[in-house]
């Protein structure tokens, strides 16, 4: 949409959005690859080439254990590119999140908290899409959930804690402004320590130190 010359890549005026489009994760992956840092976008692609090639090469026949074995090769590639992806997305947004309470804790406007609510929904979305894997993250999902919490929190330092038995959403009062900075933070580091993330969109990884200790004591970038 920023350039819509560039994305027309055989100049016939239109975006084709079979050829010329990336949906979902492929655009996150090739946003990413922007850097220099990473090739998801391109592994991945290929990885589900190769695998398709192998599948259409045994003409509706049983794979053999040597095909198998290659095909769970190029599988294990996308699962593991493709987590990745999820992981930088965790990152970034969690980047997105803390910059904007940065805004509103300046100046207040209510352009600036939709643009904050959109942005936690985006890492809440991420977050929980990190978890529907087929590994059991344990206890990274555990502080992840805890760190994004069930909802932002809001200007009158209330937070949706839970949901009643009528589905009504609990909300109480939350944590400062500060320690939910501090928690995106924390979730930046959960995300290179568990994920290796390298794009680092959003890095806001420097101001733990000083934060930390405005917030609390001087673990506090360790402790959860």
């Amino acid at each position: 949409m920023k350039d819509m010359a560039a994305v027309d890549q055989n100049k016939d005026g239109v975006v084709d959005l079979k050829s010329e489009y990336n949906f979902a994760h492929a655009y996150y992956a090739s946003s990413f690859d922007k850097g220099g840092k990473t090739n998801y976008y391109n592994t991945v692609t290929q990885a589900f080439l190769d695998g398709r090639k192998i599948i259409a090469g045994a003409k509706g026949e049983k794979l053999s254990s040597s095909e198998k074995a290659a095909l769970q090769g190029h599988i294990a590639v996308i699962n593991a590119n493709w987590e990745k992806v999820i992981a930088e997305s965790v990152f970034k947004y969690a980047g997105s999140v803390y910059k904007d309470i940065v805004k509103l804790e300046e100046n207040y406007s209510d352009k600036a908290f939709s643009t904050y609510a959109k942005h936690w929904g985006e890492l809440k979305g991420f977050a929980l899409a990190l978890q529907t894997g087929k590994s059991n993250l344990g206890e990274t999902a555990v502080k992840l959930n805890r760190l994004t919490g069930m909802g932002p929190v809001l200007m009158n330092a209330s937070q949706v804690t839970g949901v009643d038995s009528a589905g009504n959403y609990i909300k109480e009062e939350a944590q400062s402004w500060g320690e939910f900075k501090l928690h995106m933070l924390k979730i930046q580091k959960l995300m290179v320590e568990k994920f290796g993330v390298k794009a680092k969109g959003n890095d806001m990884l420097a101001d733990m130190s000083s934060l930390a200790s405005k917030v609390g004591s001087s673990d506090s970038a360790e402790n959860d």
